[in-house]
């Protein structure tokens, strides 16, 4: 069933968990919610779908952590974070497309550490850092489309 054996047993539970994260989030009316609740939203239920499997995610973790799954292990998070924009309503199609994705694949992957070693009720503390990281992608967002943006500007003589 899996010929790339215990990779593809873990890209098939990522792609799982991202269906599971989809249909828990069906009813959502994203509508009238800011993107950083969507995402918000989006990642945190993905983390309620994968509490039943917590040390599985943690073994899985330590699988991808040699360096010759690095590539494979990334292309997987940033999977998930394509599913995470896409539910979002994200259309962009320029450079804003990849860097979205990107930033919100270092979210994921940091968020996923932290909650791996939350032992704090609800998960508090995660969603708390959770919370922190966003802002840090915001704020960067911000920053750069400030550079971005002057960088286009011609200079009023």
């Amino acid at each position: 069933v899996f010929p790339e054996r215990v990779s593809g047993v873990l890209r098939h539970f990522s792609a799982w968990a991202d269906r599971q994260m989809l249909a828990a989030l069906e009813g959502v009316d994203i509508n009238d919610m800011r993107v950083r609740d969507r995402i918000k939203t989006a990642v945190t239920t993905r983390l309620e779908v994968l509490e039943p499997y917590k040390e599985s995610v943690r073994a899985s973790s330590v699988y991808w952590l040699s360096p010759f799954r690095k590539a494979d292990a990334a292309k997987m998070v940033w999977s998930s974070a394509d599913v995470i924009w896409n539910w979002a309503g994200d259309t962009a199609t320029d450079y804003n497309h990849y860097s979205k994705r990107f930033l919100l694949s270092g979210v994921m992957t940091t968020t996923m550490v932290r909650w791996l070693n939350d032992m704090s009720e609800g998960h508090k503390e995660t969603l708390a850092f959770l919370d922190r990281r966003i802002d840090n992608v915001l704020t960067f967002g911000r920053m750069a489309g400030s550079l971005l943006g002057g960088f286009g500007r011609k200079k009023a003589r």
